[in-house]
């Protein structure tokens, strides 16, 4: 009996492409919040790890925290356009706002960036406690700090250099005044001193908005020296009290706070005095 023969061909092998993994750690720091800033990334594929860093002379906590993922998910998109990407922040902003489409109402341009970067990738965004002995989160904390530090070093010098000084004299020798973004009154400013900065900070005195850190001109320097605001620490000692006698400040009483020296701040918590 004659053999059968087959006519089928063999399927060709497929080529499988494995599809990359990695982990992105990342962190932000503001000196003064607003004030000089640092970000800092660590982007981890199996073995390897690459550090990436940055700072801003003038920012706000919130910009650093987001840019640390945009630049962390842009260095891995060029990479692999398409790979899975665990990302781990302890800002509950970033977290919640990429995961369960919190609503944006400020920093519109680094989100933009953020969103940018992301695209194509496949990722799962992952809330950590920070200050809680998270290795990595622990490292970008440092890193973030450092390149804070960084920013307010070079910040302190370009305002000893006399060519800036000149210009910021300048921009204030006509009286100059400043214009709530809120109210849209033009007023001199409320002004203090940042002790954790140097900075010299803007608040509206008609409806108490930030409005801007302003010119370290000599008058604006003596100014915002008569009112020193609240330093970090001296803002954690008042919360630690609150807690102490049942109270939580929440973020906006805290803002709230940043913009006021001790005795306002004291004054402010403890409320006007018993009438017997």
């Amino acid at each position: 009996m004659p053999k059968k023969i087959s006519s089928s061909v063999p399927a060709p092998k497929r080529s499988i492409s494995k599809v990359k993994s990695f982990e992105l750690h990342t962190d932000g720091s503001c000196l003064g919040n607003p004030g000089p800033g640092g970000w800092a990334a660590i982007v981890i594929e199996g073995k390897k790890e690459k550090i990436l860093s940055g700072h801003d002379l003038y920012t706000t906590n919130n910009r650093m925290e987001i840019l640390a993922v945009a630049e962390g998910l842009r260095e891995i998109k060029k990479k692999n356009p398409t790979a899975q990407v665990a990302i781990f922040s302890d800002s509950s902003l970033v977290i919640k706002t990429m995961s369960q489409g919190w609503k944006r109402k400020v920093n519109l341009d680094v989100w933009a960036r953020l969103d940018e970067a992301k695209t194509g990738l496949r990722c799962r965004w992952n809330w950590v406690k920070g200050h809680a002995n998270d290795p990595l989160n622990e490292r970008c904390d440092k890193l973030a700090v450092k390149e804070s530090e960084k920013a307010q070093a070079l910040l302190a010098k370009e305002e000893k250099s006399p060519t800036r000084e000149d210009k910021m004299e300048a921009i204030d020798s006509n009286g100059a005044l400043f214009v709530c973004g809120q109210c849209k009154k033009k007023s001199e400013g409320k002004l203090g001193l940042l002790l954790d900065s140097g900075l010299i900070r803007v608040d509206c005195p008609h409806c108490g908005k930030y409005i801007k850190f302003a010119p370290p001109t000599l008058e604006n320097r003596k100014r915002a020296q008569a009112r020193q605001l609240l330093s970090k620490k001296e803002l954690e000692h008042l919360e630690k009290e609150q807690v102490r006698r049942g109270k939580t400040l929440h973020e906006n009483e805290l803002k709230i706070l940043k913009a006021m020296t001790w005795e306002e701040a004291t004054d402010h918590l403890n409320g006007p005095p018993a009438l017997f």
